[in-house]
């Protein structure tokens, strides 16, 4: 959750206007004004750290609420749907992967929109990449995996959805400092060990996917 950063409320500072024979004093009124300074930027810190949630999320227009609820309950269209679930490590995280879950997504996406689903590690979790991208598919949607090096996750990977054609925009725009025509090919292009393997669809009744997930994770811890 984003967060607002407010500028720290500054104590009045104390002017010291003294003669050179007192310097001992202004030692001493600069350090209570510092001590008053940090006293109160203290206390500005603790005050925004007790504001609420939904407070901070107001302010920037987030919505604060279960995302099954939220999906179900909003009349709004969207362009873009960026899905950054956690793993799906448990089964009420595991509700998020499933059909019924994306076939909500999908009667909130405007004509032309995209959804990007974060879909955990191709090369650590091949097969419950591959099922998240089944289940997506299930739920009617086309879909375009891909997979890239992140440096503080290692090998990892999406799955981009949609109701109609995904095919990147040319040319892309000026001033980008990842993507480029060369490297974008190797996004969607996955090498042996990554490629697609036949997988089950996740749904509400089989959660079959945390099975397959804790079983492939157990191997890396």
């Amino acid at each position: 959750m984003a967060e607002a950063v407010e500028g720290r409320r500054r104590a009045p500072e104390k002017v010291v206007h003294e003669a050179d024979d007192g310097k001992e004093e202004q030692r001493r009124k600069l350090s209570e004004g510092s001590s008053a300074k940090a006293a109160c930027e203290a206390q500005s810190g603790r005050q925004r750290a007790r504001r609420p949630v939904e407070h901070v999320a107001a302010r920037i227009g987030a919505p604060v609420d279960d995302a099954l609820r939220f999906i179900d309950e909003t009349k709004e269209s969207f362009d873009v749907v960026i899905i950054d679930f956690p793993d799906p490590n448990n089964f009420s995280l595991g509700k998020l992967y499933t059909t019924k879950f994306y076939s909500m997504v999908k009667r909130h996406i405007a004509e032309g929109g995209v959804a990007v689903i974060q879909s955990t590690s191709p090369l650590f979790a091949r097969k419950s990449f591959w099922c998240i991208d089944e289940t997506v598919r299930a739920a009617g949607f086309a879909t375009r995996p891909k997979h890239v090096w992140v440096p503080s996750f290692g090998e990892w990977g999406d799955v981009m959805a949609s109701t109609s054609s995904m095919e990147p925009k040319r040319p892309l725009p000026e001033g980008l400092s990842f993507l480029s025509e060369k490297s974008m090919p190797a996004l969607f292009s996955f090498p042996p060990d990554m490629d697609q393997v036949p997988s089950e669809v996740n749904r509400l009744n089989n959660q079959v996917l945390v099975h397959t997930y804790e079983d492939e994770w157990r191997r890396w811890n």
